[in-house]
């Protein structure tokens, strides 16, 4: 990850907290939370981390329907 010469910030697109449904994706939100802090540490104030709503729809995971 660089900054591009003269850029100000660095904006990382996560994921939302989700309770139970955090539970169906393993790994998935674990992942986002390690990189959120990650890009934290390298960019401190500059970083801006979004973490967006879920997306409507569904799918599939394993045998639930989300």
């Amino acid at each position: 990850m660089n900054l591009q010469p003269g850029a100000r910030r660095f904006v990382h697109v996560s994921a939302a907290d989700y309770g139970v449904i955090e539970g169906l994706v393993p790994g998935y939100f674990v992942g986002k939370r390690d990189t959120d802090a990650e890009i934290s540490r390298l960019f401190g104030e500059r970083a801006t981390v979004l973490r967006p709503g879920m997306i409507y729809g569904t799918r599939q995971v394993n045998s639930y329907t989300i």
